[in-house]
């Protein structure tokens, strides 16, 4: 059957998903080596090896020798002129605009909590009498941004991860109770990629990144055949909800009153394919967790690129579940 098949692949996924690029992992502070190339430690070593490409210094000197030729070329006939002064700039399209200022908006620096993958839509609250988390909160509360990256854990390696949501947070949020103790509310909203290497505040308390938010950034196109299948996953999901929330209530691992309020936590199914996969997800590794009914998916489901891999993981999850839970297939 297509559950029993496929159980192989959500582990595979699981696995695959959970890596993180090693570039970004900031609780190791040795320098990462760059990725080897074919080409290094050849008999010639003249040649030169750039991303995959072999290129002799006498093609390149070659290159020069017709750049500046063509720019004699050039300025003899009247096409460039040293002294013509500023270049003017060119116009922008209201299309053009809109993109550059949609590029800028997706950029920010935030400090970065390492707790655990949560998902847009999912509520949190932790509490701590740490000394640094008081500085994080009082980072957040002195630049009136409100928003702080959250990241979990590769399970497998113990890292960072180098996705994430974002966190937002006001003063009402945030409870500074008279023995120390420090709670912190929060619902997860955009995902995010951490870009470059994360650095220490001043008081060597937390980290602060440059992240790029990616909630809406544009996918490559999947294609028609994809496409289809992404759809017809999709389309399951309200009937395997239906018999998971079953499967969870007659276990015992939820009851109806339970569910009924996680739920409500993280809102309606979205129509849309990549917004309902999150939300499968959600409700399937819900926080607080529910043990024993699911494998955790979160972090696999942030760093999924595309709107096939995210709705086929979160189906082939709670299948996987349903398989577990009703005694068809164990999946701990």
């Amino acid at each position: 059957m297509w559950h029993c098949q496929n159980r192989l692949r959500l582990f595979l996924l699981v696995i695959i998903y959970y890596t993180p690029l090693e570039s970004n992992s900031f609780i190791s502070t040795t320098t990462i080596a760059p990725r080897p190339n074919r080409y290094l430690g050849t008999t010639n070593s003249r040649q030169l090896a750039t991303n995959d490409m072999l290129i002799k210094p006498k093609a390149i000197t070659s290159s020069r020798a017709r750049t500046r030729a063509y720019s004699k070329e050039m300025k003899r006939q009247g096409g460039l002129d040293d002294d013509a002064g500023e270049a003017q700039l060119l116009p922008l399209s209201d299309y053009d605009r809109n993109r550059l200022l949609d590029f800028k908006s997706r950029f920010m620096t935030c400090p970065i909590l390492i707790l655990d993958a949560i998902l847009p839509g999912q509520k949190l609250q932790f509490g701590s009498a740490d000394p640094k988390f008081r500085k994080l909160l009082e980072y957040v509360v002195k630049n009136d941004s409100g928003t702080i990256g959250m990241i979990g854990l590769n399970p497998h390696t113990g890292q960072p991860l180098n996705t994430g949501v974002t966190l937002s947070t006001t003063p009402k949020t945030i409870k500074w109770k008279t023995d120390g103790m420090i709670v912190l509310s929060g619902k997860g909203e955009k995902r995010f990629e951490i870009q470059g290497e994360p650095w220490r505040d001043d008081s060597k308390s937390f980290h602060l990144a440059h992240v790029e938010i990616i909630e809406d950034r544009e996918e490559p196109r999947l294609s028609g055949e994809r496409m289809r299948l992404a759809e017809e996953l999709s389309d399951r999901v309200p009937s395997l909800v239906v018999d998971w929330i079953q499967w969870v209530v007659k276990t015992k691992k939820c009851d109806i009153r339970g569910m009924d309020q996680r739920i409500r936590e993280i809102g309606k199914m979205p129509e849309s394919i990549k917004k309902r996969a999150l939300w499968l997800a959600a409700l399937i590794n819900p926080i607080p967790e529910l043990h024993g009914v699911c494998l955790e998916i979160r972090p696999a489901m942030l760093a999924c690129k595309n709107d096939f891999d995210r709705i086929y993981l979160a189906v082939t999850a709670i299948q996987s579940s349903i398989d577990h839970l009703s005694g068809r297939r164990h999946l701990f």
